[in-house]
């Protein structure tokens, strides 16, 4: 089973002040911040640190199949790509 990455940015407290977390649901949990944004580049880092998907298995149309960069498509898995290019220089 793949582990399922949905990283998130959650408002939280810190000895009694607010503060934002990183937060993932792999487990992934950062150390509070005083500012949003710094949650947001503990997220980017921590995706940025994950494997990369095997390419027959990347989505083609994320928009369309709501899928992240970091997952496998299990619409595009292992479907062949069509070349139109290939028939039209002769």
């Amino acid at each position: 089973m793949q582990t399922r990455h949905d990283p998130a940015v959650a408002r939280t407290r810190d000895e009694g002040l607010p503060a934002y977390q990183a937060r993932c649901t792999c487990g992934y949990r950062s150390v509070p911040h005083a500012t949003r944004r710094m949650a947001e580049w503990e997220i980017s880092q921590h995706v940025a640190g994950l494997p990369r998907v095997p390419a027959d298995q990347q989505c083609r149309d994320r928009r369309a199949h709501r899928r992240p960069v970091w997952e496998a498509c299990p619409l595009c898995a292992g479907q062949l790509s069509i070349d139109l290019e290939e028939g039209l220089g002769e």
